[in-house]
């Protein structure tokens, strides 16, 4: 259903919608830190067990994953996007303030989605999940964070997360959602977090294959 085109268009059309709402009001960047930093309250909250305002606060930062990214791309528009040479000339509060797409953002935005992961996975996950899978969720979450800036500072290929990247994202939100909501059953959970640890892997060997076929055309 995710490849259905009307499906597509629906979304296209919420994404405008968002863009052009928000565009006056914020940037793209200020969203991803703004889902940055409620990842500290609400692992807070899950760990005193103050559940219903964790999981607003869990809602606010899953929306976050959405929204910047539609303003992003509504506030750039059909201008050029920016080099990494370019955007290095600009302070970081220039870069924060920007309105369109950076580089800054490319490597803030999976940064939020691994601190906002694995903060509810380690406040309520831990005795629920597979200690085993915890360690390899945490050990693939930190290849993934570190390659792709590696790979856009080099110049080894899209750096982008792609497409099994994607579907490791959609997958971790129905596992965390799972862990909060239907905790009774370890067996699911085990099984939802797995399938996010494949496709984690999966994206990571692209990305790995992408940078060394980049690198040997280089040479």
């Amino acid at each position: 259903w995710l490849k259905d085109r009307d499906f597509g268009k629906w979304v296209a059309h919420l994404s405008r919608f968002v863009g052009r709402w928000l565009s006056d009001k914020t940037t793209a960047n200020q969203v991803t830190l703004a889902g940055l930093a409620a990842c500290v309250p609400m692992t807070i909250l899950f760990l005193l067990d103050s559940y219903f305002l964790a999981s607003v606060l869990l809602a606010f930062y899953l929306s976050t994953d959405f929204i910047d990214g539609a303003l992003a791309r509504y506030q750039q528009g059909k201008r050029p996007h920016m080099t990494l040479e370019e955007e290095r000339k600009l302070t970081w509060r220039q870069r924060i303030n920007y309105r369109g797409v950076t580089h800054l953002g490319k490597t803030l935005d999976p940064l939020r989605d691994k601190v906002g992961f694995f903060s509810v996975l380690y406040a309520i996950g831990l005795g629920m999940v597979e200690n085993s899978l915890v360690v390899a969720l945490t050990t693939v979450g930190v290849a993934l964070t570190v390659i792709r800036p590696i790979k856009r500072y080099y110049n080894l290929g899209d750096s982008t997360s792609n497409r099994f990247g994607k579907y490791k994202v959609l997958v971790e939100v129905v596992a965390l959602c799972l862990l909060v909501l239907y905790r009774e059953n370890p067996m699911v959970l085990n099984i939802a977090f797995a399938a996010a640890l494949i496709l984690g892997l999966t994206s990571l060997g692209g990305h790995l294959l992408g940078a060394y076929v980049a690198f040997r055309a280089r040479r």
